[in-house]
């Protein structure tokens, strides 16, 4: 009788455990969110943001600051009401001196 005892009240502990962990995953797990008016560039070496700013001024794309100095990484802001996100992302990847571009991801300090 003990033994069977013992074994049910395994297998429920072991049940709400599991479904508590699932259900806190769930939680915890957010889509991450991006700034679509700010652009993390990485730009070849020997290149300053100066020259990406020239060549998209029709956008105002400006540095908003530099990431990384090892990596020549830095974040460009630009005026949304002049070219769609997606548009504007695609050109700088197109830049011949970029290396890589993406939208960056909003922070806790950002909200």
């Amino acid at each position: 009788m003990k033994y069977w005892l013992l074994t049910i009240t395994s297998i429920v502990c072991l049940t709400i455990f599991s479904i508590g962990c699932k259900n806190s995953q769930k939680t915890t797990q957010t889509e991450e969110q991006f700034m679509k008016d700010k652009i993390i560039v990485l730009i070849k070496e020997g290149f300053q943001p100066r020259k990406l700013e020239a060549v998209f001024e029709d956008y105002e794309l400006k540095t908003h600051g530099q990431m990384s100095r090892t990596e020549n990484r830095f974040i460009m802001v630009y005026n949304i009401n002049k070219i769609k996100p997606e548009e504007m992302l695609e050109k700088l990847r197109n830049a011949k001196i970029v290396i890589e571009a993406a939208f960056a991801p909003i922070t806790k300090l950002d909200k």
